[in-house]
């Protein structure tokens, strides 16, 4: 311990000896006296700060050492003592004077007390392993059903090729931010983006490198910033930059060429990044690009027998190009435009009634007053991938009985009506029936993402990460809510809403928005509000090739 005496003045000779010094500029006269030179006084600056490093690093290793030797000795007074009194001590008895005082570099020993031993003392998990382990439970693992999770790819990058410090950078930046909204800490949102700012400046490094630039990791980094934009978007503005990563992942994978569709990992990656590019296209009446929609084809035939989510992926793909021929007038004449949706629509019908097990879904009937539930029922799917298919099949169709409404319409109040047959009129209103089970199927797909079991309560998936503080952690993977963000939003906004849905959309965007801290789902509330669409989106123009280069 230093002392908080004031510090002598006094020179060497006379401090050495403790005598009496009067510090005479010239020489004190003890020294002449003695008949010795004076040794002098010491700097000034040196009676306010000396480098006690030396001592405090001494002293605390003679302590630890005696401490150790305490320890060592109550071991083997233990030792003598019999088996049952042995067996009845607490270890807490040895530890409880040392546990504090046990800190190496940022690491911190805390006490585990819901652990099947008497007493167990383990490494408490960093800011920054926290987020890690936040984001592996969001978006990674599939707690909710055999299906694996949104981003199962890590583990096959993590493997083959392993994290990079940008794919690295980017994964605690989503993790930071969503722990910033569920732990009620805007202060880490800071973390966050100092994360993101760090994962943008690697990954246009690694562009600028030619064997880089086309790893699966760096394409998989582009994945977790447009996360990031999902989580912490606060205006209509999220959207645009979302879709600035998206549209550069786009141009990755035409760089990547039709090497990656050999391999299993790259083909995932592509048709991934296609299901959201083409929810911009929808809304845009935009194509995909055009190397895009030529690997889908390619992949598409590589497949003896596609899934039901892939073809109604490429269903998708191909409506979007039908909206795209109508939107730039190169198909205008409407029985072919009829002919065209009435054919997409009953692929999507014939993919919805040949199903493989593992795709049905349970209908509940309940009296819970939930804000989660409609009209009095919901289903229960095997996990929320499952749900996203339903609910990506019923928007296709949705618009797709839009596309068949409008041009029925336009038809009938034509002078002379070009549809005259009865079977129109009978098409229009299976149209509109079409539209109103879709639009309610999806709304009873709500309980499941939000976390309401069969019974009607709340049950939180995060059993496989009680390690965890339950804090850290919402009800249910963010992966729930962001797969519901598109589909609740766009029933809210479609012609067949009406105020009650609108209000009931609206309350549970926003409750993704609290709860689950996607930050998007505030925006998408107040868009159904307005009964607005994605303005950035209808301003931009269509997809260009762009230079490679991030911005955050």
């Amino acid at each position: 311990m230093v002392s908080g005496r004031k510090p002598s003045g006094g020179c060497h000779a006379c401090r050495a000896r403790k005598t009496r010094c009067d510090k005479v500029p010239e020489g004190c006269t003890q020294c002449k006296k003695a008949k010795r030179v004076c040794p002098g006084y010491r700097v000034e600056g040196e009676l306010v700060f000396r480098d006690e490093s030396t001592n405090v690093a001494r002293k605390f290793k003679a302590k630890e050492a005696r401490k150790k030797a305490l320890i060592l000795k109550e071991e083997a007074i233990d030792l003598d003592k019999s088996d049952t009194s042995s067996s009845s001590d607490s270890p807490s008895d040895v530890f409880s004077d040392t546990a504090s005082e046990n800190s190496f570099g940022s690491l911190e020993i805390v006490r585990q007390d819901d652990s099947p031993l008497a007493v167990t003392y383990a490494l408490a998990p960093t800011l920054e392993d926290r987020a890690m382990g936040i984001f592996v439970y969001n978006y990674v693992i599939g707690v909710n059903g055999p299906t694996k999770g949104h981003l199962d790819n890590l583990h096959d990058i993590a493997a083959s090729q392993g994290l990079d410090d940008s794919l690295m950078s980017s994964i605690k930046a989503v993790g930071l931010a969503a722990y910033s909204h569920t732990a009620r800490a805007p202060s880490l949102l800071h973390n966050a983006r100092f994360q993101y700012m760090k994962a943008i400046q690697l990954l246009n490094a690694a562009l600028r490198d030619p064997e880089e630039s086309i790893k699966d990791s760096t394409l998989m980094t582009i994945q977790v910033l447009s996360i990031y934009e999902t989580v912490t978007g606060c205006k209509v503005s999220c959207f645009k930059d979302w879709m600035a990563h998206l549209d550069g992942a786009a141009t990755i994978i035409k760089m990547r060429g039709r090497d990656q569709l050999q391999s299993i990992l790259g083909r995932k990656m592509l048709i991934q990044i296609s299901s959201h590019l083409l929810i911009n296209c929808l809304h845009r009446s935009a194509r995909l690009p055009k190397h895009m929609r030529e690997y889908m084809t390619v992949v598409m035939g590589m497949w003896e027998n596609p899934d039901p989510a892939f073809r109604t992926q490429m269903c998708m793909m191909e409506f979007s190009e039908l909206r795209a021929d109508i939107h730039e007038g190169i198909l205008h004449e409407p029985h072919k435009i009829l002919s065209k949706a009435l054919e997409l629509d009953g692929r999507l019908l014939t993919i919805s009634l040949n199903l493989p097990p593992g795709w049905e879904y349970e209908t509940v009937f309940t009296d819970s007053e939930s804000d989660a539930v409609f009209n009095g029922k919901y289903h229960v799917y095997r996990d929320h991938w499952i749900a996203l298919m339903w609910n990506s099949l019923r928007c296709l169709r949705m618009q797709l009985n839009q596309v068949i409404r409008g041009v029925l319409l336009k038809g009938f109040s034509s002078t002379p009506p070009l549809f005259t047959d009865h079977s129109y009129t009978a098409q229009f209103q299976l149209s509109t029936e079409t539209m109103l089970t879709a639009q309610d199927d999806i709304l009873y797909s709500v309980p499941q993402h939000i976390g309401m079991s069969r019974s009607g309560r709340y049950t939180p998936s995060n059993a496989p990460f009680q390690s965890l503080p339950q804090s850290d952690l919402p009800p249910v993977p963010m992966t729930g809510g962001s797969f519901l963000l598109w589909p609740l939003w766009f029933v809210g906004v479609n012609e067949a809403s009406t105020e009650e849905i609108k209000e009931f959309v609206v309350k549970n965007l926003t409750w993704i928005g609290d709860v689950l801290g996607i930050r998007q789902g505030h925006v998408m509330a107040g868009l159904v509000k307005k009964n607005s669409d994605i303005p950035v989106w209808k301003d931009a123009p269509k997809p260009k090739a762009k230079s490679l280069s991030w911005e955050g």
